[in-house]
């Protein structure tokens, strides 16, 4: 009130102040709020209650289509998805019946232009002073483009599924900490087990007991390390048998180069391993049937090779000549079995009208039992101690395969699974069968070779008694011989005809008598009885005494070759069996003489070279074929060319390399059709190491 003016009534009541900067902050207040509702990157909007637009900024018009005056002409309703308006009705009722003041959910606005967008929609509940709602203030997030990244990344999940689970190899991811997070379906239908029961190490189960420990220590080994890593492992299959596998697991790199999980594949190399197994199998059992020719003693190694490789336990029988089964080895893994097992012999004369075993020796066919039941255990069972005894033994799977020898069946191999999970296929009967066909050829060879050797026996039993029993004669005859020859010398009562009849036969006596000499030697030389009488020897004094006689009786029978000798003064000493010697040289002067022309020079020589005495006997003879030269000193080897020229066994130089061989030295030659021959004759000196055979192929050219 003003008070004391002139005309102005006592009480009147003084005016308010003026409300222009009220006024002026409120309406910059509202232009603020304009301004941000206006420039918002969210849509905003006033809704009445029964869902018209009252108030609606620009960015919602954008995101829906419409200009500001064609939505407050509309509501919510008209323009929201119809597979969303029920439940975006259900949460305005919520707000109206104050159980709730607010709601979020993801919907659907059908634009002006008749394209679906989706929005993230908040929504408030505005009420009056009296606590009744009054309007809602809703904010729209368009979040169309966050929709369709995550339908690409759907559809991307989807193909990355269709893909990893259409491969045919065993896929999974881990998570950093070595986790599983993810397998593909391939895992499940090859395991038979479900998601939860492969989860949490449940996958682990699905791995051969006796690789899992290998498996575990390589997982933790590579997380610790970051770095890949590959293993091989037998993985159990939905039908209880296992498999081989080739894994490799990669480390997953994030951009920055950090590990954000691990990929890895498994690959069944099941075909490729027991290929492996079964190679290197093969392989160990014939090294182990060439080594000796005791089929015995190498048909149970064969067996023992086989458990458990490919078997639990394994029998092998051979017909013997009589037709009785032998039953030669019978092995098991369980050592607590193995006396079980040697006794099963014990039932086979007995079982073999109802045994496997007759039928696959009588036919000659293989038997594949995959699976033996207990009806086909009863069925070949004669006797319930018999019965008994084949159940202890618990066969789950048997392969029985002949061993034929020219179609004929020499045996049998039993392989024999006890392990319920396993079983035998086809392609375990063919390692059988290869197996089987090995194991054959070396019985074969083994009593081949006992047949052989029986027959070389009565061979040499039957030339050493006629060798001996024509050498009496023959001496008896020579001596006869020289008692005539000096008696006619004396008396003067043979004619010069009847002088070179007894001559004759004296020289055919003598060479008759080398021949059966020879013939003995290679007996001796057969079955080990040639002796040497070892003896240090000066083997330059050796050679020219050799040479000396020969030319002696060169000149006797009137032969018109010159031996040529070059022999050192000095001692050559060597250990050897001088007469024995003495053989080797003459024989090898005597080859050259008798391949040789007359009136041609054979040049005998000895020399040292290091601690090897060098003995070289050369001719200008007619040579040897280049073909025939690796087979000149085999026994009764004769060169078909000189065959017709000279008479002779074969064996002379055959005695020559094994006497040399006895001696520790080597015999070679050197040789040119039509030109000559070269033979040398290498022996240790006295206290130098021999040779190490005992004919050297180096030495032995072709021209």
């Amino acid at each position: 009130m003003v008070r004391g003016l002139p005309g102005v009534k006592k009480d009147c009541v003084v005016a308010k102040p003026p409300l222009s900067d009220i006024e002026r902050a409120l309406q910059e207040s509202e232009q603020r709020f304009r301004a941000i509702f206006d420039q918002a990157a969210v849509g905003i909007s006033q809704v009445d209650l029964q869902g018209r637009w009252l108030l609606v900024n620009q960015k919602l018009c954008a995101i829906v289509g419409y200009t500001e005056e064609e939505l407050l002409a509309r509501t919510f309703q008209d323009i929201t998805h119809p597979d969303d308006l029920e439940t975006d009705l259900a949460y305005v009722s919520q707000l109206l019946a104050g159980t709730h003041n607010n709601y979020t959910m993801e919907k659907r606005y059908v634009r002006k232009d008749g394209e679906v967008v989706w929005i993230n929609l908040s929504v408030s509940i505005v009420r009056d002073g009296a606590g009744q709602p009054a309007y809602f203030v809703s904010i729209i997030e368009d979040i169309n483009l966050r929709k369709q990244i995550e339908r690409e990344l759907r559809a991307s999940e989807e193909r990355y599924r269709v893909l990893v689970d259409s491969v045919p190899q065993m896929m999974w991811l881990n998570r950093i900490d070595g986790r599983i997070a993810f397998f593909n379906q391939h895992v499940y239908e090859y395991t038979g087990r479900s998601e939860a029961e492969m989860v949490d190490g449940g996958w682990l189960q699905s791995v051969h007991p006796e690789d899992q420990a290998a498996v575990t220590q390589q997982h933790a080994a590579a997380i610790e390390a970051g770095a890949a890593y590959e293993f091989e492992a037998r993985f159990k299959h939905r039908d209880g048998s296992y498999c081989w596998h080739m894994a490799e697991v990669v480390p997953l790199r994030n951009p920055a180069g950090d590990i954000s999980g691990w990929l890895g594949t498994a690959t069944e190399i099941d075909a490729r391993k027991r290929a492996e197994e079964a190679l290197s199998f093969l392989a160990e059992a014939s090294a182990t049937l060439s080594a000796s020719l005791e089929y015995e003693a190498t048909l149970q190694t064969v067996a023992e090779l086989a458990v458990p490789r490919v078997a639990d336990y394994c029998l092998i029988d051979i017909v013997e000549d009589d037709g009785q089964i032998n039953r030669v080895a019978a092995v098991h893994r369980d050592p607590a079995k193995q006396q079980l097992i040697q006794e099963s012999h014990l039932y086979l004369p007995q079982a073999r009208a109802h045994s496997p075993l007759l039928r696959v020796l009588d036919t000659a066919q293989p038997a594949l039992i995959p699976v033996v039941t207990e009806q086909s255990i009863r069925s070949v069972a004669v006797s319930d101690a018999h019965l008994r005894h084949i159940q202890a033994l618990d066969p789950r799977s048997v392969i029985i395969v002949p061993m034929l020898v020219r179609g004929r069946a020499i045996g049998a191999i039993w392989l024999v699974i006890v392990d319920p999970q396993r079983k035998y296929d086809h392609a375990d009967l063919a390692l059988a069968e290869n197996l089987a066909n090995r194991a054959a050829q070396a019985v074969d060879n083994a009593r081949l070779y006992r047949t052989a050797q029986a027959a070389v026996r009565e061979r040499e039993a039957l030339l050493s008694i006629a060798a001996h029993e024509l050498k009496n004669p023959l001496t008896a005859l020579a001596g006869q011989t020289a008692l005539l020859q000096r008696r006619t010398a004396r008396e003067g009562s043979l004619g010069e005809r009847d002088a070179r009849s007894i001559r004759l036969i004296q020289e055919q006596a003598e060479r008759l008598g080398a021949m059966l000499d020879a013939l003995l030697d290679v007996s001796r030389l057969e079955t080990g009885r040639l002796q040497l009488a070892r003896q240090p020897l000066d083997a330059a004094e050796l050679v020219r005494r050799v040479t000396e006689e020969v030319r002696l009786s060169l000149q006797l029978t009137g032969d018109q070759h010159h031996l040529v000798v070059q022999v050192p003064e000095q001692r050559m000493s060597i250990i050897g069996d001088a007469l024995r010697l003495e053989q080797v040289v003459r024989n090898v002067i005597g080859n050259a003489v008798k391949y040789s022309h007359a009136d041609t020079v054979i040049c005998v020589t000895a020399t040292q070279c290091d601690n090897t005495l060098l003995i070289m006997v050369q001719d200008q003879g007619i040579g040897i074929p280049p073909h025939a030269l690796p087979r000149l000193f085999d026994r009764f080897y004769r060169v078909e060319s000189a065959a017709s020229q000279a008479p002779g066994l074969g064996i002379g130089l055959y005695v020559v390399k094994e006497i040399v061989a006895q001696h520790g030295g080597t015999v070679s030659v050197e040789s040119v059709e039509n030109q000559g021959s070269t033979f040398k004759i290498y022996l240790p000196l006295q206290n130098a190491d021999p040779p190490s055979s005992a004919v050297s192929a180096g030495d032995v050219e072709t021209g």
